[in-house]
């Protein structure tokens, strides 16, 4: 699997000098571009990986508005997701929520709060449902900045005007996912801590959501 822009663009076989995977993916042909997509949501959620260093995270905002101001890559269209339902949306806040360090890391944090930002005036739909391993259209980014624990993304979310009260094909809310134990929070058994959970829950519920 690509782990840079130069081996993904190189992989796309673009001959720029800018080695950079979004811009490579927008010239590809139309036809060619949902294959692609899935490879670039790969490289988006490695944002987060401990391994990154700022230089290499603060590359990707400008590649991401490149990306989006190419035609087909906007929803509704199909182009906009793979058929496992992976959008650059969900490569953000999945990616985000998967590493539990990327919370503490203060340039991790600023890059999502950025791409976030380039998303939603790119008008991608706040509430989409994004897949998780119950299916392809199941969390919201609300859920899934829940089950990150952090309150800067859930602020940002919320002013978006995000739905507090949506559920999961569980039936699970954004409120009861700040409310589980740790262990269930992410696929790697570890979890938002506790202070950032509570404040997480307390902006829920300061926003309508429901407690029943």
């Amino acid at each position: 699997a690509a782990k840079s822009f130069a081996e993904l663009a190189e992989r796309f076989d673009y001959q720029r000098e800018l080695d950079d995977p979004f811009m490579a993916a927008a010239e590809l042909p139309a036809d060619e571009r949902p294959q692609e997509l899935a490879e670039v949501c790969r490289v988006l959620s490695s944002a987060f990986h401990p391994e990154r260093d700022a230089s290499s995270v603060g590359e990707m905002k400008e590649g991401l508005e490149v990306l989006l101001g190419h035609e087909g890559m906007l929803p509704p269209s199909a182009l906009s997701e793979t058929p496992k339902g992976e959008s650059l949306l969900w490569a953000l806040v999945a990616g985000y929520a998967s590493f539990e360090k990327a919370v503490d890391t203060e340039y991790m944090t600023a890059f999502f709060l950025e791409a976030l930002e380039v998303l939603l005036d790119f008008e991608v739909p706040v509430d989409t449902r994004l897949p998780d391993e119950s299916g392809p259209s199941a969390r919201t980014a609300l859920m899934w900045a829940t089950l990150a624990g952090c309150p800067k993304a859930v602020d940002a979310l919320i002013s978006a005007g995000a739905d507090v009260n949506l559920r999961d094909p569980r039936g699970v809310t954004p409120l009861m996912y700040a409310c589980a134990p740790p262990k269930k929070l992410t696929s790697g058994g570890g979890g938002a801590n506790a202070a950032r959970r509570l404040e997480v829950a307390k902006k829920l519920i300061a926003s309508g959501a429901e407690l029943d």
